[in-house]
């Protein structure tokens, strides 16, 4: 909640110090509000960029895959082993260092996968910011927040509901101060 505060007037600071000095006093300011997340799903670059990077990945997955297949059906193989026997301990002993290898590299490609991402998406945000600065300036608008049009009640976890929350600066708006859309265009362009 404190967060939540602090963000607020920090915004509302930001608004007033984006009014225009030859505005007079007590003029509305113009607001717009844009949906980032939309945005980078509307964008062209950034999905034929994630397509280009899933297609990369998509070899590595399928070894990845075709090594656990091959795994487990050593792993089958011990059982016609006697357990007791210094040859099922050794076998046992190798599988089990494959698997624990299998592990690691399921877990470093998927967390390259997510940087990757990440990556795709924070190049992404100048552009946004420059289209959000043409929309803006086009409008006359003086100042654009962020909005999160997604429900944090379609969440999947009590703590991504949470973040989902903490994250919205905007409850409420009319649908014509959302330039989402216009910003999109601009990056597509």
């Amino acid at each position: 909640m404190r967060a939540f505060v602090l963000g607020s007037a920090a915004a509302l600071l930001a608004l007033a110090a984006a009014q225009p000095e030859s505005a007079p006093a007590g003029a509305p300011a113009r607001l717009g509000f844009l949906d980032i997340d939309e945005a980078l799903r509307g964008s062209g670059k950034v999905k034929a960029d994630l397509e280009e990077l899933q297609r990369n990945l998509q070899t590595k997955l399928g070894e990845l895959k075709a090594r656990a297949e091959e795994l487990n059906k050593q792993k089958k193989a011990l059982a016609i082993l006697d357990p007791d026997s210094r040859e099922y301990f050794e076998k046992r002993r190798d599988l089990d260092a494959e698997f624990l290898k299998l592990d690691a590299e399921d877990k470093y490609w998927t967390r390259y996968r997510a940087e990757r991402e990440e990556t795709v998406k924070l190049a992404a945000y100048d552009d946004i910011r420059r289209a959000v600065g043409e929309v803006a300036s086009a409008k006359g608008l003086d100042a654009v927040f962020r909005i999160d049009k997604t429900d944090a009640a379609d969440a999947r976890t009590l703590e991504e509901r949470g973040e989902r929350a903490r994250r919205r600066m905007v409850f409420s708006s009319r649908p014509e101060l959302d330039i989402t859309p216009e910003v999109i265009r601009l990056l597509n362009r």
